[in-house]
């Protein structure tokens, strides 16, 4: 779909009707500003629900800080039963393309029995060391593990001895697919391209060593 905005329509208006509590999201999908003009690198479209204020930055392809991403999803806060309006407001003109733009809600009815499964699952026996964590877990289904440690690829993970793939979990953390029954699972972390840097400076300080020697023979066979 395509959405011209100018001078007499800078807003779009959302009525939506909850009838529960629930948290509220705004998706736009595939969504893109189309301006042909190479200084211009970027739009900002603020939305506001019910006095909850949140912006959006739809970045260009011209734009040093763009990254490919086209969907996005603007929370907009815990609403209780009734009728509220979504407002768009656009501060650029210019035509926008989309393949959707969507309200999303999300009960919360029952966040604190969620938040209580969530908590069923954990490390026991937890060690943490130097660039180790270890810890077992018994699980009575199979279950994708989210950990939180920041994601890094300098991690490796292993369950009951066997090295397995560790995914970024969360966007930021990591967690691995386990099985149904009880684990042993390690952590071990190495400074990416240490051992590399390690090799390379050895070869680095041998060719120097033969290079002074032979420096020196030269040296001397020059004197005699």
């Amino acid at each position: 779909d395509l959405m011209k905005i100018d001078d007499s329509n800078k807003t779009m208006k959302i009525d939506i009707h909850l009838d529960d509590n629930q948290d509220i999201y705004l998706s736009l999908s595939n969504f893109e500003y189309l301006n042909n003009s190479n200084l211009v690198y970027y739009a900002d479209i603020n939305v506001e629900m019910d006095g909850i204020k949140q912006s959006i930055q739809i970045n260009k392809e011209n734009y040093i800080y763009y990254n490919g991403i086209k969907d996005y999803l603007v929370y907009l806060g815990n609403y209780s039963k009734g009728d509220y309006t979504i407002t768009l407001s656009f501060k650029d003109k210019g035509n926008y393309s989309y393949d959707s733009i969507q309200v999303l809600g999300q009960t919360t009815d029952q966040i604190d029995e969620d938040i209580s499964q969530l908590k069923e699952d954990v490390l026991t026996n937890e060690y943490l060391g130097t660039n180790y964590v270890s810890g077992d877990i018994e699980l009575n289904e199979d279950k994708f593990i989210c950990l939180s440690i920041p994601y890094s690829s300098g991690w490796k993970a292993y369950v009951d001895g066997e090295e397995v793939t560790l995914q970024r979990a969360n966007y930021m953390y990591m967690g691995i697919m386990l099985d149904e029954g009880s684990h042993h699972v390690e952590l071990k972390y190495e400074t990416p391209g240490l051992k590399i840097g390690a090799i390379i400076s050895c070869a680095s300080l041998v060719i120097l060593v033969v290079y002074v020697r032979k420096r020196r023979v030269y040296k001397h066979e020059k004197v005699k």
